[in-house]
Formats: C-alpha cells, sequence, structure tokens
C-alpha cells in the first residue's frame, strides 16, 4: 500500500511539474531554450552526468565497503542515488532533502541499519 502511494504521490507531483512547464513555455519553448545546443553538445552533457552519477555511486560503494558493507549491488546503490536526486531537486536546496531517500531506500529494500547509513552519508 505505501508503495502504491508513494508511486501515486510522484507520478501527481512529476505531471503537475510539467503540465505547469507547459502551460508557462509551452513546448516550442522548451525546444527553443535549448536550440542553441547541438547534438553532440547534448550528448556530451548527458554523458557527463552519467559519469558523474557512476562516480558518486562507486564512491558510495567504496565508502560502505570501508565500513562492512558488501553486499549492496552497484544497481541497488544507483537506485538509491538517483532517488536521492530526484528529490534533491525539488527542494530549496540542491542538495537538502534526498539523502532520508537514499539512505531509508536502502534501509528498506536492503535492511541496512540506520545508523550505518546515516555515517556513510555523512562521509560523502
Amino acid at each position: 500500500m505505501r508503495k502504491i502511494f508513494l508511486f501515486s504521490l510522484s507520478l501527481i507531483i512529476g505531471m503537475t511539474l510539467l503540465i505547469w512547464i507547459y502551460q508557462r513555455i509551452g513546448l516550442e519553448g522548451v525546444f527553443l531554450k535549448f536550440s542553441f545546443l547541438g547534438w553532440w553538445q547534448i550528448l556530451i552533457l548527458f554523458l557527463l552526468t552519467l559519469v558523474r552519477i557512476l562516480i558518486w555511486t562507486w564512491r558510495w560503494q567504496l565508502i560502505l565497503k570501508a565500513m562492512g558493507i558488501t553486499h549492496i549491488s552497484f544497481k541497488s546503490l544507483s537506485a538509491a542515488r538517483l532517488g536521492e536526486m530526484s528529490v534533491s531537486y525539488l527542494t530549496p536546496g540542491i542538495y537538502w532533502g534526498g539523502e532520508i531517500v537514499r539512505i531509508l531506500g536502502l534501509k528498506n529494500k536492503k535492511g541496512i541499519r540506520l545508523t550505518v547509513m546515516i555515517i556513510g552519508s555523512v562521509l560523502i
């Protein structure tokens, strides 16, 4: 039930933001904002963002391994990191708010103690 609620809430927030952007700027305006970029520049931005996410996840995995937590897959850590980023970009500060999503997500899915996860997040 909780998963359905969180999914529904996320879907509603996402759709609301999408509609707001469409009404405020319009689809043509979105393409106009990015029209000064070439396809190769968009590809480079996408690849740099992907590399950043992979490095952040790898760094977090190294910290957790040093703390004795070795049973978490890279995929699970990446999913938690993406969840953190999506919440962080909705909060007033870019790095506020999402950390709790990352910590609680892995706590619920992988059964890791909360104190270990908080210490690992502070080190990042």
